[in-house]
Parts: C-alpha cells; structure tokens; sequence
C-alpha cells in the first residue's frame, strides 16, 4: 500500500485539458456551415489560383469534424484535390500548440 502511494505522489502528472479555441469557433454554427478561401499568386509570368473549402459535417460533444477539398486553378480550369476529413477535439492538453499560440500573442501584447 505505500509503495503504491508513494508512485502516486512521485509519477509526473499530465497537463491539464483545456477548451480548444478551433472547436469552439466550428461548434457556433450548424453543420453544412461553409468557409471558402482564395488566394492568387503570380510567379515568372504565371498566375495560380487556389481555394480551399471548409465544410462542418457534424458537431459532437467530444469533436467536430470538418471536410477540407482544395482547388488550384493554372490556366482556364479548376483542378480538384481529394477531400480530406480533419476531426477536432473539443479539449487540447494545456500547452498544446493552441493554447501556446493565444498564451504567446497576450504576452506579446503587454
């Protein structure tokens, strides 16, 4: 019984969960809610054009996930990429690069 307490007492602990700002940001709208993204960019006299699309397929208490197509466009049509499924977790570890990214910018603005 004490050995066990004392591993207790002595294990390193994990950090602690908290909200990640990702999810909370997908989680206010309905699912089917969209976000479109467009760039342009010219180089040695071409012009590439891409967009990414962002669409929310389902909310759960745990995570949301989002399906992410991407389009490049280098002449007169639009070139379609595989959509690619991303799950977002609800919680981070503390320290995660989330909360390192927000706890970096408010220390940088002091």
């Amino acid at each position: 019984m004490r050995i066990a307490l004392a591993l207790l007492l002595v294990a390193p602990q994990g950090k602690p969960d908290v909200d990640n700002p990702e999810y909370q940001a997908w989680a206010a709208f309905e699912p089917g809610a969209r976000v479109t993204l467009e760039t342009e960019a010219a180089a040695r006299g071409k012009t590439i054009q891409t967009r990414v699309l962002y669409v929310l397929r389902q909310i759960l208490p745990d995570r949301v996930t989002i399906d992410t197509t991407m389009q490049t466009k280098g002449g007169a049509e639009w070139i379609d990429a595989d959509v690619k499924r991303q799950r977002i977790a609800a919680k981070v570890p503390a320290g995660s690069r989330w909360n390192d990214s927000l706890t970096a910018k408010a220390e940088g603005d002091e």
